[in-house]
């Protein structure tokens, strides 16, 4: 899974210490909010369209990325027009795939023809627009309801808010990711612990959100997006670090199995000749037997690989010296115990046609006719 944070509540931190902290905590992405808010003013900042491809090439240099833009203001408000602009400039420059936006209207005709103008403005743009599962909506039933309303639209989706989700509306990961779905492409986390009515902030997985069932949730949708972390460093007394809060983020989270676990959509074919889902496994047990080598005769051709250096390296080869550690043999010449190099001749009596012994002549030089004697081969 992939694992991001927002920069929410995080004041006083420049957007540079951001990826730095990012990369130290192994992140894979940095969440932005609130581009009117001071790390985004300036010449130098990211959001300046100048910058934009410095910004990507870091990004990209530090193997991370910008999974979503969160926006401030409600989006059925008047205003809020102008930093809808501002978010889709800002994701369009620096390839950001999602901009998520919420409200607390309850009214369903006022949402959709708010909707209705901003899928219009995002148009022909890269960028799909994410409903949070926040104040109205985190009713997940409420919200199905309205992406039904525009289900030909793939620039529409949902942005799970597993907090507001579980404490405020009560609901259980089934019914959340029943009634969402495929529509669920941003997911918001943080932990809560509850005293009667009072809902006490917690860190991930010390509280009471249920992480087992949300996490098979996301599972039983194949779900492939990032899972971004909000905090407030106010929240807990003494705990005000964001390298602390993140590793501790990342530690607990490694403990669950990847959201997506079928990397591909591929069958085997009837006769399993044809690639699985995934290279570097194999599912049948037929197949497995034929790829892989088999450890001995590895090892047989290792070893002959190995023989010729160590013959190249005795001493005096390339001098044409005599080798040591031979014998006189029963003809009264020289045969090396490790059998015959370069010219090896085979004798033959011409009288009784017995082949003589195998002779070695490590050099030619050395090859010398026998009385009585003659070579069978070349050098008849």
């Amino acid at each position: 899974m992939k694992l991001s944070f927002s920069i929410q509540n995080w004041d006083g931190i420049e957007w540079q210490e951001f990826c730095d902290v990012a990369k130290d905590t192994k992140m894979k992405g940095v969440e932005m909010y609130d581009l009117e808010s001071p790390i985004f003013q300036g010449k130098s900042t990211p959001t300046n369209p100048e910058y934009a491809s410095a910004t990507r090439r870091h990004l990209q240099n530090a193997e991370l990325s910008i999974p979503c833009v969160d926006t401030v203001k409600d989006f059925t408000s008047e205003d809020f027009l102008s930093e809808f602009t501002e978010a889709m400039e800002v994701a369009v420059n620096l390839s950001v795939p999602s901009i998520s936006v919420h409200t607390t209207c309850e009214d369903h005709d006022t949402c959709v023809e708010a909707l209705t103008i901003l899928l219009e403005m995002s148009d022909g743009f890269p960028v799909t627009i994410l409903v949070e599962t926040v104040g109205t909506y985190a009713d997940t039933a409420l919200l199905r309801e309205l992406l039904n309303e525009f289900a030909d639209d793939q620039e529409l989706a949902a942005n799970w808010n597993m907090y507001a989700t579980c404490a405020e509306a009560d609901e259980d990961p089934e019914t959340t990711i029943t009634n969402l779905g495929a529509y669920v492409h941003h997911v918001h986390i943080h932990d809560y612990s509850k005293a009667g009515d009072t809902i006490r902030p917690e860190l991930i997985g010390e509280g009471e959100l249920p992480l087992k069932e949300l996490m098979n949730a996301l599972r039983s949708v194949n779900y492939d997006g990032f899972i971004s972390l909000q905090w407030d460093p106010a929240w807990i007394e003494g705990i005000d670090e964001i390298e602390i809060i993140l590793t501790h983020f990342h530690s607990c989270m490694r403990r669950f199995r990847p959201t997506r676990y079928n990397l591909k959509h591929l069958q085997w074919n009837k006769s399993h000749t044809g690639p699985g889902p995934d290279r570097h496994q194999v599912h049948d047990a037929r197949l497995h037997e034929n790829v892989l080598p088999v450890p001995g005769r590895r090892r047989r051709v290792r070893e002959s690989a190995r023989f010729p250096r160590r013959q190249s390296r005795q001493q005096g080869h390339h001098l044409g010296h005599q080798r040591p550690g031979l014998v006189p043999d029963v003809l009264g010449r020289h045969e090396d115990r490790r059998g015959p190099r370069h010219h090896e001749h085979r004798l033959q009596d011409p009288r009784s046609g017995v082949p003589a012994p195998s002779v070695g002549y490590p050099y030619a030089c050395h090859d010398r006719r026998l009385p009585g004697l003659q070579l069978r081969g070349d050098h008849e």
